[in-house]
């Protein structure tokens, strides 16, 4: 990023002519594209380390960590029942389909690759790496969202120049803050995470630890969007 300075410096000195507006342009543009590029990196590097630390889930379990699995599962498109918090032969059923299809070893247990192959739907979003021939209404249509949310979680993005290879972040079709289960501490850092990739300009903060150890997040407002 140090080949920037030397253009914006060369920009602020000719900034009254059209040139250096269009230099003070430039370096700005691509400073935002760098930053937002290594925010992009940073959620997707970090989504597997996260799943790691999830508590594997098994027949028998219970609790608001199996209606969080509960919900994954049903905004997956797999019925795994009424998101009771009891993982009975439905959720197991339901699981088992979706490792399945996701090329997974259809053991009915949720340890940290099912959870990690599970992210997007605890998240609301998924990474899109850009192919030959993409389009940003292709890309809406294969995650069955809209051109329109995929432009506001990607700032600074060329809609009419996609880069192949860049990673995009598709929202999903779905709300990120669910009204029908339980809220733990797991839940909560889902929804600031969803939220914070969907709204660049909001950012996911740790406000402390709950009694049992646990971080609490809250997300927080980095800048206005105007």
């Amino acid at each position: 990023m140090f080949f920037l300075f030397p253009l914006q410096r060369s920009a602020l000195l000719w900034h009254k002519n059209f040139r250096g507006r269009f230099y003070c342009f430039l370096a700005n543009y691509i400073l935002l594209f760098y930053n937002f590029s290594l925010l992009r990196s940073y959620i997707i590097n970090n989504e597997k380390g996260e799943m790691r630390k999830m508590e594997t889930l098994r027949i028998g379990s219970a609790g608001p960590l199996v209606q969080l699995l509960q919900l994954a599962l049903m905004r997956a498109g797999f019925d795994p029942g009424a998101p009771d918090g009891i993982f009975g032969a439905k959720l197991s059923s339901a699981l088992q389909l979706f490792q399945s299809a996701s090329r997974l070893y259809p053991d009915a247990v949720a340890g940290s690759e099912t959870h990690a192959a599970l992210c997007p739907y605890y998240t609301g979003y998924k990474t899109h790496t850009i192919g030959r021939g993409d389009s940003l209404y292709r890309i809406a249509m294969t995650h069955g969202t809209t051109v329109r949310a995929i432009e506001a979680a990607n700032p600074g993005m060329n809609p009419l120049n996609l880069t192949h290879g860049a990673a995009l972040v598709v929202p999903l079709p779905f709300p990120v803050v669910p009204v029908n289960i339980d809220f733990s501490s797991v839940l909560i850092s889902f929804c600031c995470r969803g939220i914070a990739a969907r709204y660049p300009f909001v950012a996911r903060s740790e406000l402390g630890r709950s009694v049992m150890g646990r971080p609490l997040y809250t997300p927080r407002i980095t800048r206005t969007n105007g």
